[in-house]
């Protein structure tokens, strides 16, 4: 089964090659894009789940700073991402069951 994606907008098209969940690359009409992850010392369940480092470190940076929203990821983009999620899986015709 493909794993890959491709998002069009009215400004253009990015894809997801490979692995979309967590991709390390992103191509776009005019440049491709590399996000390489940590080395890991123990192996992961699944493939590149080493890129939920950056996570824990910044729950982690929040949280000795004592801070409730972090500055790279604030509330309001989280709820934008899964306003755009739902978007996307009513437009193709996911359904949750109540």
């Amino acid at each position: 089964m493909a794993n890959d994606m491709t998002i069009t907008g009215t400004k253009g098209c990015v894809k997801l090659p490979k692995n979309m969940w967590c991709p390390v690359i992103v191509e776009t009409p005019e440049k491709t894009y590399e996000f390489p992850l940590p080395d890991t010392k123990a192996p992961c369940n699944y493939i590149h789940s080493s890129g939920l480092r950056y996570e824990a470190i910044e729950v982690r940076e929040c949280l000795k700073k004592g801070v409730l929203e972090s500055s790279i990821m604030p509330l309001e983009d989280s709820i934008k991402l899964a306003e755009i999620m739902d978007e996307i899986r009513q437009q193709i015709g996911v359904k949750h069951e109540d």
